[in-house]
């Protein structure tokens, strides 16, 4: 499932180019990398019900227009909030579940109720988040809190299953200009299923949760840029690249202070991929139009670093950003099984250290962590049960720089508000936790003695 999302700085490129501050009627619209024909110009005027089927067809004709493929128009539907949330709860349900290791809408390619059964009771994945302070302890489980965050914040998906686009009823009006740009962004995601297959595309992935967040930057960053162009050529305007740049730097900061400010940060940090994603497609847009981006789909950046660092650093990058860590597998604690091992990337690890480490006056260090983030190479999160039904974690972390390492082990270490152990050795962090305190001092992997 691919849905559009609504951060909060949205609606600022629109007003500006209703303004006629980032956009001009004096200047022709392009449609992409080139002119527009006269056909796709005609396509400007005022906004329609995207209800209408009409309405859809000349959306979709906008975004043919500035993508530069053809495709069909799909099946658009319309439901209000309270049939998605018993949609969502229906997929949640046993043998239908929303994926434990991801946020549901995972990249645009496929279900929520696709990839795996509902957690177990006690379900030791939720509470791996808890010990890592990533999920509420309020929360039942990281699916409650992934519905309440699609619930809250979608605005649209499109499902490659069914091939149907569903816009969700908030009360806007079937006018407006977010209801234009919405149908829009869906409508990518369509073309994106008939010219290539999302399910297809997303089995080229590592499966890890990294690699899903990072296809998802593309998958969301793709739709992100289209269906910007697409609204200003439906609008006769053009693009003014200094409001742009504006526009995407407001939307990643409040993104990612909403992150640092959740309760769920994990489920929250889904929503980097929009803001993320739209820069580094925008950015490859500029320097090689329309192929540049059908070139990031046959050779997609793996991992979520990639993107936070960008496209113009990442496409003159020669060496990896990834590397190993020094053992493949953590140890084992003794009483315990491992339940499961996860690679969580650069973008949940700024999730954790940003919602984890703040000042004295309890003021989350944003643009700190972020670069912190940067520096990540590789992680694992292990986690373990026991006959009893505790959880224990192991979070390692390997950073490219020691003394970065260092520096956030002694703050990590710090902490009252976590049961954490914090163990530094060279580059990298292990953080253990354990729902029984006294089982922490034995969660180690001494990379002297990889198990």
């Amino acid at each position: 499932m691919s849905a559009r999302r609504a951060p909060a700085g949205a609606c600022m490129l629109v007003t500006l180019l209703v303004l006629g501050a980032c956009g001009s009627s004096d200047a022709a619209p392009r449609c992409g990398d080139r002119p527009c024909t006269p056909q796709c110009t005609a396509l400007s005027g005022a906004n329609c019900d995207v209800r209408n089927r009409e309405c859809q067809q000349r959306v979709l004709d906008a975004v043919v227009c500035v993508r530069g493929t053809k495709g069909l128009l799909p099946a658009v539907r319309t439901i209000d909030e309270t049939q998605y949330r018993q949609e969502l709860e229906q997929q949640a349900m046993p043998n239908a579940g929303l994926d434990a290791g991801a946020a549901a809408d995972d990249g645009g390619e496929r279900d929520a109720a696709a990839s795996a059964q509902a957690p177990s009771v006690p379900d030791p994945w939720s509470r791996a988040l808890k010990l890592l302070g990533l999920l509420s302890v309020q929360q039942s489980s990281s699916t409650s809190a992934n519905i309440e965050d699609h619930v809250k914040n979608t605005a649209a998906f499109y499902s490659s299953s069914t091939r149907q686009i569903t816009l969700i009823d908030r009360g806007v009006a079937a006018t407006s200009d977010d209801e234009q740009r919405t149908l829009a962004h869906e409508l990518v995601h369509a073309l994106q299923d008939q010219n290539i297959g999302l399910p297809g595309l997303a089995q080229r992935g590592t499966g890890a949760i990294d690699g899903r967040f990072a296809h998802s930057c593309l998958v969301e960053g793709e739709a992100m840029l289209y269906e910007q162009l697409a609204w200003s050529l439906l609008q006769g305007l053009s693009i003014d690249e200094v409001y742009w740049q504006r526009d995407l730097n407001w939307q990643l900061k409040s993104a990612r202070e909403h992150v640092l400010r959740s309760e769920n940060a994990y489920a929250d940090v889904w929503l980097l991929r929009y803001p993320i994603g739209e820069r580094y497609l925008r950015d490859a847009f500029k320097h090689g139009g329309n192929w540049e981006i059908q070139a990031l789909f046959e050779a997609e950046p793996l991992a979520s670093v990639d993107w936070l660092v960008g496209y113009a650093e990442n496409s003159s990058r020669r060496s990896h950003l990834v590397a190993p860590l020094a053992c493949v597998r953590a140890a084992i604690p003794a009483g315990y099984k491992l339940y499961g091992e996860y690679n969580l990337g650069a973008a949940v690890l700024f999730a954790f250290v940003g919602h984890s480490l703040v000042d004295a006056q309890g003021v989350f260090s944003v643009e700190e962590q972020w670069r912190n983030a940067m520096h990540w190479r590789q992680d694992s999160l292990s986690i373990f049960t026991n006959d009893r039904g505790d959880t224990a974690v192991s979070y390692r972390i390997r950073f490219d720089d020691e003394k970065l390492a260092a520096a956030i082990g002694q703050r990590l270490a710090q902490l009252t508000s976590l049961l954490t152990a914090v163990r530094v050795h060279g580059a990298e962090l292990e953080i253990s936790s354990a729902d029984v305190p006294t089982d922490v001092a034995s969660i180690e992997t001494d990379p002297r003695k990889c198990p």
